[in-house]
């Protein structure tokens, strides 16, 4: 369309606001408007670097109703922002639906990179970043939810999660009864005064987090599966457990044990060791 304006997708500072680009800072200057999660985050932004483009809100529960009218302006030639509160746009924020709407209205769209949580947090982990897979937040439906964790549980490469304070301590319960004591780091509060990472088993780690530390944002990084490979049967794992043994490991250590170096879910260790045990 010769007429049509051109939306930027511009991504903000997660926490020090020092984290931006010449180019966003340029762009969110000379735009028409700015289209935000939450304007008053966004404002402040914008008055930190002396920016006084209009700005509207455009976030999940608006975002259906918001997208014709922001079409519409492209569609009349304007230049539009789109922002989240933190962070690359559509990256578990709102934002697809104009997306979907303007590549199918031939709008020109302009990606910016820059701050995003998922590559420092993967990099903070300590697990090999040459492949990883990004799922965000789970659903907060439990039936939902621990389907997702046992499929997720599988993964072959480490697991980005986002979660919220509120729910970080229930999501390492569910990890621990599904998918057993697994390697993890859970990284809070990036790039601000406060940020921290943790890094072990998800037991050594759930007792660390406590009522002075949940608050802020929390990504978890669940380390990769390990498969038993199909053609042996149990024998390895039996050897383990009786190495352990050996040095006086209690009942509870050695499942945690194997249930990570085999990827084991809680229940089969705990068989294993049972029946050995009995013996």
């Amino acid at each position: 369309m010769m007429n049509s304006g051109r939306l930027y997708i511009v991504p903000t500072p997660i926490g020090n606001l020092s984290d931006i680009t010449i180019r966003a800072i340029n762009i969110l200057k000379n735009c028409d408007l700015v289209i935000a999660e939450d304007t008053r985050i966004t404002r402040n932004l914008l008055k930190h670097y002396q920016i006084k483009t209009n700005i509207i809100s455009y976030h999940k529960f608006n975002e259906v109703k918001k997208a014709d009218f922001v079409l519409k302006l492209l569609m009349d030639g304007k230049n539009i922002s789109l922002v989240s509160n933190a962070g690359t746009p559509l990256i578990s924020d709102p934002g697809f639906v104009i997306i979907d709407k303007a590549i199918r209205h031939g709008i020109k769209i302009d990606v910016l990179p820059g701050p995003s949580s998922v590559l420092p947090a993967i990099l903070l982990s300590g697990f090999n970043p040459e492949r990883f897979f990004f799922y965000g937040f789970l659903n907060k439906k439990n039936s939902i939810r621990k389907d997702e964790i046992s499929w997720i549980g599988k993964m072959p490469y480490p697991v980005i999660i986002f979660e919220s304070p509120l729910r970080i301590i229930r999501l390492l319960d569910e990890f621990l009864e599904i998918i057993g004591d697994r390697e993890i780091a859970v990284v809070k509060e990036l790039t601000k005064i406060y940020e921290n990472i943790f890094r072990g088993k998800i037991s050594e780690i759930k007792p660390q987090l406590n009522e002075n530390n949940l608050k802020g944002e929390f990504i978890v990084i669940l380390g990769p599966y390990k498969e038993l490979p199909e053609t042996t049967d149990y024998d390895s794992v039996i050897k383990r457990v009786n190495y352990y043994l050996k040095t006086g490991k209690t009942k509870k250590e050695i499942v945690s044990l194997i249930s990570n170096e085999f990827g084991l879910k809680r229940n089969e260790a705990y068989k294993i060791i049972h029946d050995k045990m009995e013996v």
